[in-house]
């Protein structure tokens, strides 16, 4: 299957955009495909695409415009959403932090490289990207050669509080920074974290402790205040037995 070929043929208006483009520039493969496109297409690329990749297609979520494809050879997933905006430039500049707001267009040249693996994900890598093709609306693409997470505007935290958990997740994942501005955002807003979904939080906390790198993140979330926003019992163990362990308490 020339995937490269099919989604120019078939979802010329397509863009490929969020993680898949962060992690070929990372040179790293990732666990599926996200294409942006006008919400108008959506339904109608989504069900052709299936046809001629021979994959099931289903709606995720009408309301925000997303399809789902799986392949049945490679269970290769791939998601079709709607701009979150008028057009792409509008949802770009929505995304969370600056090196997911990049997209590329399926027009452009490019390679995929497929990985499948028997009972498992099939693992998908853009390869030979064009610079010049590269839609990069916030500097994410030198953020990521700094290996630094910024937020992609003031309310990035406000409008999904798990966010800030994921900026952590990120950190310890990729072995980036949070920039200075994020911390500092993330601990005026560390109190809005109750307001994600426990099996949200679960998630993120569970591929962060699956990382090398989970102790100094947690660390650095005990800095920020949402540790103990997470688990406000955490508090009154700073002064809890200060007798035995010390200063910090247990």
């Amino acid at each position: 299957m020339d995937l490269a070929r099919a989604l120019r043929t078939y979802v010329p208006d397509a863009y490929y955009v969020g993680g898949v483009v962060r992690d070929a520039l990372l040179k790293k493969p990732s666990g599926d495909i996200d294409l942006a496109l006008p919400k108008a297409r959506v339904k109608e690329a989504a069900q052709t695409l299936a046809k001629h990749l021979k994959a099931a297609a289903f709606e995720m979520d009408a309301e925000f415009g997303v399809w789902r494809l799986v392949t049945r050879k490679e269970n290769l997933q791939i998601d079709l959403t709607a701009f979150q905006g008028k057009d792409l430039k509008e949802d770009l500049l929505r995304r969370d932090f600056t090196f997911n707001a990049l997209a590329y267009p399926v027009t452009a040249p490019i390679e995929i490289e497929l990985k499948t693996l028997k009972g498992q994900k099939a693992q998908v890598r853009l390869k030979k990207l064009q610079q010049k093709f590269l839609i990069d609306l916030k500097g994410g693409a030198q953020d990521l050669r700094e290996r630094q997470i910024k937020l992609s505007h003031s309310r990035v935290l406000q409008e999904d509080p798990l966010r800030m958990l994921r900026a952590f997740r990120h950190a310890a994942e990729h072995k980036f920074v949070l920039s200075s501005s994020a911390l500092r955002q993330i601990k005026k807003d560390a109190s809005l974290i109750v307001q994600s979904a426990g099996e949200r939080v679960q998630e993120e906390l569970t591929r962060l402790f699956n990382t090398p790198r989970a102790y100094e993140n947690v660390i650095l979330m005990e800095k920020t205040g949402l540790l103990t926003a997470l688990f406000p019992l955490l508090q009154e163990q700073r002064t809890c037995a200060e007798c035995y362990y010390g200063k910090g308490g247990v």
